[in-house]
């Protein structure tokens, strides 16, 4: 009798656990569609721009002006007093410093170096304020409206902790880039495209 009571107990308390394990299941979310993001040809940004090495740190405003003709980016003191400035073009990149002193190379990156005290990736910084990852990157996730969150690239990881609003196609607010002791925080305050 007693091991009668026991089976039916013992089936009673497996089918209980089996209901159990069904409505714990994890539900199924749908997948939301990755944002596709392609860097535009023409824009004007302003924002603040922080850069540390590990050792020292550099606080910038930045303007930034994209052309058909080429860039030409503005580096100024947090009170708004010209630091320097660089104009890219097809054939080089030209660095003009607010005591007069002219320097020209191949690309931006190094002399973006004498500005801000360390190597920043300026030859990538426009598509990374765009959230386009570029053919060297990877993405290594999106957020919950299918943004980029973060992406590998060269070495560097670069974070996209706010955008300009809820909306799936908003630019980005902030990114976060580092690599090594190398780190960059750009926030983007004015943002236009044609």
């Amino acid at each position: 009798m007693m091991s009668r009571v026991v089976r039916v107990w013992s089936a009673l308390v497996v089918m209980t656990l089996v209901a159990a394990c069904g409505t714990l299941a994890p539900l199924q979310t749908a997948q939301v569609p990755p944002v596709q993001r392609e860097a535009v040809s023409r824009f004007e940004m302003q924002g603040r721009l922080a850069v540390s090495d590990g050792r020292q740190a550099a606080f910038i405003t930045i303007r930034w002006v994209r052309e058909d003709r080429g860039d030409v980016i503005s580096f100024d003191t947090p009170l708004g007093q010209t630091l320097a400035q660089i104009t890219i073009d097809a054939n080089e990149a030209v660095l003009q410093e607010a005591n007069g002193r002219r320097t020209a190379a191949a690309t931006a990156d190094a002399l973006a170096a004498q500005v801000v005290g360390t190597s920043i990736p300026v030859s990538r910084l426009a598509d990374w304020a765009q959230a386009v990852a570029g053919p060297a990157a990877s993405v290594q996730r999106r957020d919950e409206l299918g943004r980029i969150a973060l992406i590998a690239e060269q070495g560097w990881l670069v974070a996209y902790p706010e955008y300009a609003s809820p909306l799936p196609a908003a630019m980005p607010r902030r990114i976060e880039a580092e690599r090594g002791d190398t780190s960059v925080r750009l926030v983007i305050d004015e943002w236009r495209s044609p």
